[in-house]
């Protein structure tokens, strides 16, 4: 996760924000601001917090050779909280940017306090992001559609197997 540009892109604002990382780290150095708060969490509570965010952010590192942050987006999704994430490989094959989710470039600050500002001014085409996400979820990665996927690459390799 890339907390650094997170910080410099909330800093300037007076929003209440959170963060849950796996690690606490010294900001490098720079205290946090004083409306945002760290923590480390274990899953439960950290799935509890997400249910109770206005908006999720995930500030991923750029420059990535794998991909990353997928399950907690999409979890994100499913409950229905809009989503800012950073482009890194496999953010696109789970986000359609403006459609399901807002994805800005990596390391970019001023790009993500936009994002977070739209999002806190609401609307109808956010709320219509939102549900869009959840459909997308429901219809092409909850665990129903990956088991009949699973099921249907067995049918076509037994098939080819004859």
């Amino acid at each position: 996760r890339d907390y650094g540009t997170l910080l410099e892109a909330v800093r300037p604002l007076s929003i209440s924000t959170l963060i849950v990382a796996r690690q606490v780290a010294d900001w490098n150095g720079k205290p946090l601001p004083p409306h945002v708060t760290a923590k480390t969490t274990d899953p439960l509570e950290f799935r509890r917090l997400m249910g109770g965010a206005r908006l999720v952010v995930l500030p991923l590192s750029g420059g990535l050779l794998q991909s990353t942050g997928q399950q907690s987006y999409l979890n994100a999704m499913v409950l229905k909280k809009p989503v800012i994430v950073s482009e890194v490989p496999g953010v696109l094959d789970h986000i359609t940017p403006e459609v399901t989710g807002i994805v800005v470039p990596p390391g970019d600050p001023a790009a993500l306090r936009e994002a977070i500002l739209r999002v806190m001014a609401g609307g109808p085409e956010v709320q219509k992001m939102v549900e869009a996400a959840y459909q997308r979820v429901q219809n092409e990665f909850s665990l129903n559609h990956f088991v009949g996927r699973i099921i249907s690459l067995g049918e076509r390799i037994s098939q080819n197997a004859k």
